[in-house]
């Protein structure tokens, strides 16, 4: 499991004690060309990929669930689980 933020978005180092037991954790600024081909390699390896911002956030970054099904085609996508109201 990789937990992935944002360098530039607030770290709850509290949550993440409860919720982070085993997780690896990176930083990747989806605003930089080379942070999104980071992220397009790391999609293309997973097994698994699930995200907490706010609804479209991610879309908007070009990771919207065609585009990641596009990238990890052998792999059926749920619809994306909304947690924000």
């Amino acid at each position: 499991m990789l937990h992935i933020t944002a360098p530039h978005l607030p770290y709850q180092t509290e949550l993440l004690m409860d919720t982070g037991h085993g997780k690896r954790c990176a930083f990747i600024d989806l605003r930089e060309q080379a942070s999104i081909d980071t992220l397009t390699g790391l999609v293309r390896e997973a097994d698994i990929f699930t995200q907490g911002y706010r609804p479209g956030t991610i879309a908007a970054r070009g990771f919207a669930p065609e585009a990641l099904a596009a990238l990890r085609a052998r792999h059926r996508l749920g619809q994306p689980l909304r947690l924000w109201p």
